[in-house]
This record gives structure tokens, C-alpha cells and sequence, in this order.
């Protein structure tokens, strides 16, 4: 049976594995540009505080959802909730230096696009802890954790920023049709063909 044959019969399992690739691909493009940038260490990163609808800077090793420099929550479900959201800006003509405190509106009048949130589930960040605890080593070597701790870390949510400040955006799973649709346009090609770029804050 061909590779062809085989991929028609198994329609589904193909389909899954076409999201993965691109669930991957996407977070691939995202990390490269948190690590390192023009040999400079990123040390923060843009989240946003969804009691005030603007942006602030946090450790890019955080995970939302984190607590926001006023210490206000929101309320979601029932339950009160921490604030801040991380947040994806992007831009095709460049980002400003620094947007910390900027509202979407300005985000946009500043040439950059605030593309979309994300925060886990309490059960990934469970799962993340676990994943540093089995990463960390007496000699100094990181060790790996193993590919199903890696797939158990993906409870991911994603959305847009909600229209108003105090309300809880609509989240959807990573995984979803919507929730990966999301991240993908995020990275459409600008009209000048190139890929738009994430937008990090310079200190």
C-alpha cells in the first residue's frame, strides 16, 4: 500500500498529525524570537492586564496566567481570576521600543497588532512544574523530559482581547480548528511578502 492509499484511508489520523505539524511550527516561529535577539537576552516579555485592558512587562519565563501589577483580578465563571494574560503583538513595519501600558487602539496606532492571548489550564501549569522538576539535574545538565510529558504539557488556551477591560476574553483550546486557526494568521505573510515580526520589549 502506498504512502497515498494509506493517508486516504486514515483520513483522520492524517488530519491530526497536519495539526501538530503546524501547532509546532507556529510555537517554533514564537520561541525563536524569545530566546535570544540580536544576541541581546530577552528579559521580559508582553502580557496583558485584562482589569485595565493594556499591556505590561513580566519574565518571559512566566505562564499565564500571572498576577498584574495592581493585584486587581477579574472575574470568570463564577471565580475569581489572575488579570494577566500573556500577549502576542506583531507588526509588519517594526515595533515601538516599548508599548508597556498601551490599549489595543494604540497598539494599532503605534504600527503593531495585538494578535492574541494565551493562558493554560491549571492542570498544564501541574504539568509544566513537573516537566522543570524533571528537567533540572545536581551535575548542571538539563535533562530532557520525555515526548508524552511534552504532549501532556499542551492545555493551552488562546483568544483575542476582550472589548471592554474587566471582562474574560473567549478562549479556545490550542488544538481546536479556532484556537490554532488564531495563532496561525497571526504569522500571514505582509504585504511586502515577509513574515511579521514579534514584538519584544527592549528592556
Amino acid at each position: 500500500m502506498g504512502i497515498r492509499d494509506w493517508a486516504n484511508q486514515n483520513s483522520a489520523l492524517t488530519g491530526a498529525a497536519a495539526l501538530l505539524v503546524c501547532i509546532f511550527a507556529v510555537g517554533f516561529t514564537v520561541c525563536q524570537s524569545i530566546g535570544k535577539r540580536g544576541g541581546k537576552t530577552i528579559t521580559a516579555v508582553y502580557f496583558y492586564d485584562l482589569a485595565a485592558g493594556k499591556l505590561f512587562k513580566s519574565d518571559p519565563k512566566s505562564l499565564a496566567p500571572i498576577d498584574v501589577p495592581s493585584g486587581a483580578t477579574v472575574e470568570y465563571r463564577g471565580k475569581e481570576m489572575k488579570a494577566g494574560l500573556r500577549a502576542y503583538v506583531f507588526s509588519c513595519s517594526g515595533c515601538p521600543a516599548d508599548m508597556d501600558g498601551m490599549d489595543e487602539a494604540q497598539i494599532e496606532e503605534a504600527g503593531a497588532s495585538l494578535a492574541y492571548l494565551d493562558r493554560y489550564t491549571d492542570e498544564a501549569l501541574k504539568q509544566h512544574e513537573k516537566m522543570q522538576q524533571q528537567m533540572e539535574s545536581e551535575d548542571g545538565v538539563p535533562r530532557m523530559p520525555g515526548p508524552m510529558m511534552m504532549f501532556d504539557t499542551m492545555g493551552r488556551l488562546v483568544g483575542t482581547a476582550p472589548d471592554k477591560p474587566g471582562e474574560y476574553p473567549k478562549l479556545y483550546n490550542q488544538m481546536d480548528e479556532r484556537g490554532s486557526t488564531l495563532t496561525r494568521n497571526a504569522l500571514q505573510k505582509c504585504s511586502d511578502g515577509s513574515y511579521p515580526k514579534q514584538c519584544i520589549p527592549d528592556s
